[in-house]
């Protein structure tokens, strides 16, 4: 007398794939959250004078997966800051393409000048959001693994 099962391998890659599309909206939604904390720490810790505001609204990030954007959020920070979330846009897609399987999550300024406004002033463009993404992605992946087990 052996077992027999009552379920097909179709049910097993049934639970798989839902598993996997679990797993992976996790991923994103925790990439978004760490996104949207390093704009606001880029967009609030700025010390710099941005007259036209372009530059910070060129500052915003885009969520990866798979090769394809999933998630972005570029907002005009000011007013007359529409060239900077064209940019800032435009930087994160061009970016975007270099991952094709995975998960990235790209965080821009996207104004040409930003770097020269970092150093040659002295001024946080995106420094704070980098050091804050270095600083919080460990402990997000350290949630996920426990999320996912």
């Amino acid at each position: 007398m052996g077992l027999k099962p009552n379920f097909s391998t179709g049910d097993v890659a049934k639970y798989l794939e839902q598993r996997r599309a679990n797993i992976e909206a996790i991923i994103i939604r925790n990439l978004q959250y760490l996104g949207e904390q390093c704009v606001n720490q880029a967009r609030s810790n700025g010390d710099y004078t941005d007259q036209t505001g372009n530059l910070r609204s060129s500052v915003g990030y885009v969520v990866v997966a798979r090769g394809q954007i999933v998630q972005n959020d570029f907002q005009v920070a000011s007013s007359g800051g529409e060239v900077g979330v064209t940019e800032g846009s435009s930087l994160a897609e061009k970016l975007a393409q270099q991952y094709k399987s995975g998960y990235a999550l790209i965080v821009v300024a996207g104004m040409d000048y930003a770097l020269y406004v970092e150093a040659k002033h002295h001024r946080d463009v995106l420094t704070s959001a980098e050091q804050y993404a270095q600083q919080k992605l460990p402990m997000i992946m350290a949630k996920l693994g426990k999320k996912i087990r």
